[in-house]
């Protein structure tokens, strides 16, 4: 069921049901005004009260008398809007700016074996299309591997254009992280319902439905995929008795977090919040058994977590050395620092800071963020799952606080994300997700039990009455998800792809586009040249000589500029300073 949801909003833009609802406002007012105009010329004296409600009267009297002819052409022109988001294949255009990055690197791909254009003798990789006409190293990646392997796998089933094929990677990794998640909630909760809940949570959750619709970003489905998957195995891990066990879920999670450093650069936080639980869980353990240290350091209760500790490091080393880059490694204690300096300004450099200027880097307010979770009700639910994780004991009468320190370091530290960004919002989908379908698996469980026995009624009825109560909270979750991929339409048209397109046929091949960053993407992928910057250049020189060969009031300054970027970059600034 979450699966079916998740797949149906984030391929909504396929079917783009908005188009009719602009359709059907576009003639409704075409024949306002018509009426209006009729009205006005043969009451030119009434009321404008009166005016009004004459038309409305006659409005209604006309759409009954021909509302064949209105739904006829309500879909004409609704059809009409949607061919305005599709090429001449009539294959409907990737949704944001980034996707086309790695749909060029894809490109490339297919065609030349590796993400770029050409290899250098020393058998670099590099991407001629890229901080032209110098061009930069090219980097192999996951999103644009796998988007290949699956362009491949479903061109065995017919004949389908690489930007058809693309737009559904997103679609299947959301799909995929509804699994991970109810098997979370399974284990934490004890029941299914728990693992419903939190599986639905994450396939609704509009934040990442807005990210994950069709190809509407660009690695964002693998922030919530790889973290939830990763978190899972570490948990299994932790919760399992044989030691042989252990180490295979612990390893799978190490395996799991090498293929997130391939796929994602922010990979680093939830290998951060697994080390920082265990070592805070073993410090916790070390304090309680001070005084039976002596056979306590040999006992299981403590060499359990040191094994994981020292298996997780391991494994997440070798795969991230065999996926990545063992320097990658080190990131595990660097990325909470260089994280906190995301967007400082003149600390390392007198060069702009261009992520000041990235929209989606913008803060967000915490009223915002709680407001993009669903509200104060479903986040102080959240808390609460912690919460009464944490008060639950085990078998052996005790409390485990390793997995409810582990869920509380991950949402604050995720909230504290939204301070350099409104797309860290994200980050908190998971935790979130997962923390309230705890809370509503919990509740399910204890309160059907408690009014079975109070009551006397059975227990079926019970667990039935309690699942639909607690399942009223998933109308606002779905609604908002529904909306978010009802309103997901692409932010390229026609007069785009055209544009671009005329370019493509008709300029000399030698041409360099230089433009502000935002579109860098889709000159390359549609105009099929190269660009000064883009999305994944931002460099701090280019920002500065873009910026000003578009602010000077003088075009010799501005051709000056632009002459220096286009024959070598910032290095004519470089060898004069």
């Amino acid at each position: 069921i979450a699966m079916s949801f998740s797949i149906y909003f984030r391929t909504m833009p396929q079917r783009m049901p908005i188009a009719n609802d602009w359709a059907e406002n576009a003639v409704l007012n075409f024949y306002t005004n018509q009426v209006q105009a009729q009205v006005n010329q043969q009451y030119p004296n009434l009321p404008q009260q009166n005016k009004d409600a004459l038309v409305q009267s006659q409005l209604q009297t006309f759409k009954k008398e021909n509302k064949e002819l209105i739904n006829s052409q309500t879909t004409q022109l609704a059809e009409q809007y949607r061919n305005n988001f599709r090429d001449d294949q009539g294959t409907l255009y990737l949704l944001g700016i980034d996707p086309y990055y790695y749909y060029r690197q894809t490109e490339f791909v297919l065609s030349n074996g590796f993400p770029g254009t050409s290899i250098k003798p020393d058998g670099t990789l590099w991407d001629d299309e890229r901080l032209a006409p110098i061009g930069r190293e090219a980097e192999w990646g996951f999103h644009h591997w796998f988007g290949a392997q699956w362009h491949k796998f479903l061109n065995l089933f017919g004949d389908f254009p690489l930007m058809f094929s693309f737009f559904f990677v997103g679609t299947i990794f959301s799909a995929l992280t509804v699994i991970p998640a109810f098997f979370i909630g399974r284990r934490l909760t004890k029941n299914n319902v728990g693992g419903f809940f939190t599986a639905m949570l994450i396939a609704v959750s509009s934040f990442f439905v807005a990210r994950t619709t069709g190809e509407s970003s660009d690695t964002d489905v693998y922030s919530v995929f790889f973290p939830v998957l990763i978190a899972w195995l570490f948990i299994e891990a932790m919760q399992a008795s044989e030691v042989k066990k252990k180490i295979m879920w612990i390893s799978l999670a190490g395996f799991a977090t090498g293929v997130f450093a391939f796929a994602w650069t922010g990979w680093w936080y939830i290998a951060t919040f697994i080390l920082v639980a265990l070592l805070v869980h073993v410090a916790y353990l070390l304090l309680t058994h001070w005084n039976t240290r002596s056979t306590f350091f040999k006992s299981p209760a403590l060499t359990s977590p040191l094994t994981v500790i020292g298996i997780y490091c391991l494994s997440s080393a070798i795969f991230i050395s065999v996926f990545s880059s063992l320097n990658q490694f080190i990131r595990i204690l660097k990325g909470p620092f260089q994280f906190i300096s995301l967007k400082a300004v003149a600390v390392t450099s007198f060069w702009p800071n261009i992520r000041t200027t990235v929209a989606e880097l913008n803060v967000a307010s915490f009223t915002n963020v709680i407001e993009q979770l669903g509200g104060n009700l479903l986040l102080t639910l959240a808390i609460a799952g912690i919460i009464i994780l944490l008060l639950q004991k085990n078998k052996e009468g005790k409390r485990e606080i390793l997995v409810p320190f582990f869920l509380a370091i991950w949402l604050a530290a995720s909230f504290y994300a939204t301070t350099k960004g409104v797309r860290f919002i994200l980050q908190i989908t998971p935790v979130f997700s997962i923390t309230l379908g705890i809370c509503m698996g919990l509740a399910w469980h204890y309160s059907s039990t408690w009014i079975s026995k109070e009551l006397k009624l059975h227990k079926l009825v019970t667990q039935t009455i309690m699942f639909a109560i607690l399942a009223l909270l998933l109308i606002s979750p779905i609604k908002s998800g529904y909306s978010q991929a009802f309103n997901s339409v692409p932010s390229v048209n026609d007069e785009w792809y055209n544009a671009l397109t005329k370019i493509k046929t008709e300029a000399p091949e030698n041409i360099i586009i230089t433009s502000w960053w935002d579109f860098g993407h889709w000159f390359k992928a549609m105009a099929n040249r190269p660009v000064t910057f883009d999305g994944g250049t931002q460099t701090y020189w280019g920002a500065h000589w873009v910026g000003k060969s578009l602010l000077t009031t003088e075009e010799k300054n501005s051709m000056g500029i632009v002459r220096m970027l286009n024959c070598g970059q910032n290095n004519a600034f470089i060898e004069l300073d």
